[in-house]
């Protein structure tokens, strides 16, 4: 610890450093003649007079705007608490992301929920479209999949919208109206009971039950609709947030959260992200034991939600870092046990247990703890990982789990003194 952490004060020096002497350079370049600095004349016969000494008091003001600078620079890096945001696509990351967003900074901007319109109606189409899709390979299988002539010819026409026409299609009250005819014929609701490989949308449900409302002409998008819509993070996002430890305090310090995406094409960049980080929130759906990833429907979503995180655990970077894994979907997760046992995705699990629930974050309990620590003593570790079950779409729930993970941090930081 104690050479890392002179490795990070050495580091820093070089950079105050380097930035002090391209600031100098600057300043030269703006204030005084090359020649007269290296003892030449100017050949300039236009400007053969010499230019005059620049004030000492300038100088003096000069210099102490940059150590002032430097000064907030170093205060501003030692008060900030890096975040790092991971998990497996459609785990709903980026609706944590969101949720700090109303937390830290109040409510979200009518620009942004004005944006979000057009998303939101394209999640439903291709929500519609999915489960259309996979009604016409189970109706050969299963019966009760078998739709109502009136739902399959609405069926058939959404089978024929293809993905690169989705931004084409108007969501009007007409065609909102019989995707509310297929999705509420008994087949439609067979085929989403039964949608393992199914790479339909955790919210549709949810927009299916307002979409009337969304297919309005000056429908106007709710804070509920935006924690729901899905987009597909690529890239890396970076959000920065003023927060105070208490009431109490007017002391601020920053949060910097960096949000990666979660498909597997987005993971090799995930490395650049690993370094400088104070905490990862690593998060997986817990209703997803069922289900296969969107890029590889070979896979697991529960299985690759745990070999990912044994992966990025081992990396060196983050070995003396603290985990936070979020349980996600919680909401999602609690009807489905009742009805899909968890057997699915454990054949060996106690058959007395397969639908409870507690039984079954205990076992997801152990597994991370497992990976986490290895055969390493608790005590020993220099990391300790925190889990929390949770749904992302409830506001005060995440509030709470933040604050937990802001005092554990910014404890750890002080403790180690990284945070001044």
């Amino acid at each position: 610890k104690t050479e890392a952490r002179a490795q990070s004060l050495k580091d820093h020096h070089h950079f105050l450093c380097h930035f002090r002497f391209n600031y100098f350079i600057v300043y030269i370049n703006r204030n005084m003649s090359m020649f007269r600095i290296f003892g030449g004349k100017d050949k300039d016969k236009n400007n053969s007079k010499a230019k005059p000494p620049v004030n000492k008091k300038t100088e003096e003001k000069q210099s102490a705007e940059i150590d002032k600078y430097l000064h907030d620079l170093t205060a501003t890096k030692q008060k900030t608490v890096s975040i790092l945001l991971l998990g497996p696509g459609g785990s709903g990351k980026s609706t944590v992301l969101k949720q700090m967003e109303v937390i830290y900074r109040g409510k979200v901007s009518q620009r942004v929920l004005k944006i979000a319109v057009e998303s939101i109606r394209q999640n439903i189409l291709e929500d519609i479209h999915d489960l259309a899709t996979h009604n016409t390979v189970l109706r050969a299988t299963q019966p009760e999949c078998l739709l109502s002539p009136v739902a399959q010819g609405i069926a058939a026409r959404m089978c024929a919208i293809k993905a690169c026409r989705w931004e084409e299609v108007e969501l009007t009250p007409h065609l909102a109206q019989e995707i509310l005819t297929l999705w509420n014929d008994p087949g439609m609701q067979a085929t989403y009971r039964i949608r393992r490989r199914s790479h339909i949308m955790d919210n549709g449900p949810y927009f299916f039950g307002h979409l009337t409302r969304i297919a309005q002409p000056n429908y106007a998008t709710t804070f509920e609709d935006y924690v729901r819509v899905r987009h597909r993070t690529t890239g890396i996002i970076e959000a920065e947030f003023d927060v105070s430890m208490s009431k109490a305090t007017s002391n601020k310090w920053k949060l910097k959260v960096t949000d990666v995406g979660g498909q597997r094409t987005e993971r090799k960049k995930w490395l650049r992200c690993f370094n400088d980080i104070n905490a990862v929130i690593y998060v997986m759906s817990l209703a997803a034991y069922d289900q296969t990833l969107f890029e590889d429907s070979s896979q697991n979503c529960y299985r690759e939600a745990l070999d990912v995180f044994d992966q990025t655990t081992k990396h060196a970077a983050l070995s003396e870092v603290d985990f936070i894994v979020f349980l996600n979907k919680n909401d999602l997760f609690l009807p489905k046990i009742k009805l899909v046992p968890f057997s699915v995705f454990e054949p060996q699990f106690d058959a007395d247990k397969v639908h409870d629930e507690k039984a079954v974050k205990e076992y997801l309990t152990k597994q991370f703890r497992h990976r986490f620590y290895g055969d390493l003593d608790v005590k020993q570790s220099p990391r300790r990982i925190h889990l929390h079950v949770t749904c992302a779409t409830d506001t005060n729930q995440i509030q709470t789990v933040m604050s937990l993970i802001q005092f554990e941090t910014v404890r750890k930081m002080m403790r180690v003194g990284m945070l001044m």
